[in-house]
């Protein structure tokens, strides 16, 4: 006799039952989660515990419908050229996507996309086998799957599972639908040397500014043959990683510095705006801006968006009832345009600061001016948002935009998310300095990430230069940091789900220890001193 909860009420079965066979044919159930584990519909529950559905519009749901289509994808490829897919990054609501040894033109891409829908509707199954570790890494080597196999060996379960579409085999950090019929919907584009692929209805927005980031330390990557997370796991283990940590730092070193100096060139230019979503790093790149302006014997004033909160009584709400911190009209608009006016003109103003616990905004006792050796620097979530500016002269302003853009990936098929990174990043910050749980960092953060989505992104292409903070070298030290910490969430937490995701994927590195971190560094907003 087997007895499941679920949603609360407890069904009995005579004997194991295949987790597809309790959802009734329901297109929009993508999988379940059992005993605070996600699994494939082809799951077999052999014993008592507590089950829940994952829904096509969950977060769990569009990620195990992107694995699934993004394994059509590879397959139709290798039937029509017989060529390895990499899985590069996300861009534009959808995943860049390119092809060994083929220049994709428009015809390419109507030629996969009829594949592709000829695979949705013969509705091939796609099944997967779970092996010991052992063989899955020697099945990969076999295959023509090195990065796989390599990556493998880091891997910290006994087993691991291996996905069969036809004759085309492949490795997915997560589980995948059972029939490529469940592929209802999806776009396709040829996007500069690649394609882009995505599931959403959203209209596909050329990012070119933001591409070129992500081609420029692809391209390093391969000089530097640091691709993936087997070239950082492989530094440690031979005591090459600090050579790793001075390059990266030093790539931001000049990176930070040639922006400067291109800020520099425009004679009336007197306001740099810093914007980037959370955990970018906008707070520390603003004082490494300020330290590079000495060198040109300019001097900086620097301002912070969230010091011109409104006052707690008066922030807009969601839906649910709580405070929507990432909504730009949280800020007051025109005290902070009037304050930059001021100084702008010379005018003396009294500039204020936020105190968040209490909700409040207190100004200076004495009057701030801005000397005409000195450079305004402004940052916050909506720096960028022309709403935010929009009382002062363009010719003033130039804008910069701020990411953790990571280029590593987990093999040629994973791809590492930007957000995750940031999660991550956030996670340690919030222990820190906010005393802050896990827990509550993931909770916020689906809110975090829709205010981004709202108010940051949309404006990223309009900046006069892009920065990425990402440092190759932190995921090791954010495992050592973290992996305890993320071990204690409980089961009883919704957060438990998210918590494990993060978990697995920090196992893949191999630990160091966060004194290697240079005291000057990016990552010390986020680790602390």
């Amino acid at each position: 006799m087997l007895t499941l909860t679920i949603n609360n009420t407890k069904y009995s079965f005579d004997n194991n039952i295949i987790a597809s066979s309790l959802v009734n044919n329901n297109p929009s159930i993508y999988g379940i989660i059992f005993d605070y584990k996600v699994y494939g519909l082809d799951h077999i529950i052999d014993h008592d515990g507590n089950l829940s559905y994952i829904y096509a519009n969950d977060s769990n749901g569009k990620l195990i419908y992107t694995r699934t289509i993004d394994f059509i994808l590879i397959y139709v490829i290798k039937k029509l050229w017989n060529e390895k897919v990499n899985i590069q990054h996300s861009i534009s609501h959808g995943q860049y996507i390119t092809i060994n040894n083929h220049q994709l033109n428009d015809e390419d891409i109507k030629t996969i996309d009829d594949y592709m829908q000829k695979i949705i509707k013969q509705e091939l199954p796609i099944t997967h086998t779970i092996v010991p570790i052992n063989q899955a890494i020697d099945f990969f080597r076999k295959n023509d799957m090195e990065e796989t196999a390599a990556l493998l060996k880091y891997r910290q379960s006994k087993e691991c599972s291996i996905y069969q579409l036809d004759d085309c085999y492949g490795y997915f950090w997560g589980v995948l639908l059972p029939n490529t019929k469940y592929i209802t919907h999806y776009q396709i584009k040829r996007y500069y040397d690649g394609l882009w692929l995505s599931i959403n209805d959203k209209p596909f927005i050329y990012q070119d500014k933001l591409l070129t980031i992500f081609k420029r330390f692809e391209a390093q990557a391969i000089i530097n043959n640091i691709k993936n997370i087997t070239d950082i796991n492989y530094l440690i283990e031979n005591n090459s990683y600090k050579e790793l940590v001075d390059y990266d730092e030093n790539r931001l070193k000049q990176d930070i510095d040639a922006m400067v100096e291109d800020f520099l060139h425009y004679k009336n230019k007197r306001v740099i705006l810093i914007s980037g979503p959370s955990s970018s790093g906008k707070t520390t790149l603003t004082k490494r801006i300020k330290q590079h302006l000495t060198k040109y014997k300019m001097e900086a004033l620097t301002l912070s968006l969230d010091d011109f909160f409104l006052d707690r009584d008066h922030t807009p709400l969601l839906p649910d009832g709580s405070f929507d911190f990432e909504n730009i009209t949280c800020i007051d608009l025109d005290l902070f345009n009037n304050t930059i006016n001021k100084l702008l003109n010379n005018i003396p103003c009294y500039l204020p600061t936020f105190d968040f616990i209490k909700g409040i905004k207190f100004f200076d006792n004495k009057p701030t001016y801005l000397n005409d050796n000195q450079i305004l620097i402004i940052e916050g979530l909506h720096a960028l948002n022309p709403l935010a500016t929009q009382q002062i002269p363009d010719i003033y302003k130039y804008k910069v935009y701020i990411n953790a853009l990571t280029h590593l990936n987990l093999d040629n098929h994973n791809y590492i998310s930007t957000s995750d990174y940031r999660l991550i990043r956030r996670m340690s910050r919030d222990i820190k300095y906010r005393n802050q749980s896990i827990e509550a960092t993931i909770k916020q953060w689906p809110k975090v990430k829709a205010g981004e989505n709202k108010y940051i992104y949309p404006y990223q292409e309009e900046a006069d230069c892009i920065i990425n903070t990402s440092m190759t070298y932190e995921m090791p030290i954010f495992r050592t940091i973290l992996l305890p910490l993320l071990t204690k969430v409980e089961k009883n937490h919704q957060e438990y789900i998210d918590a494990q995701r993060i978990k697995r994927f920090l196992n893949f590195f191999l630990p160091i220890d966060a004194s290697i971190v240079p005291d000057d560094s990016i990552l010390r907003e986020f680790i602390g001193s």
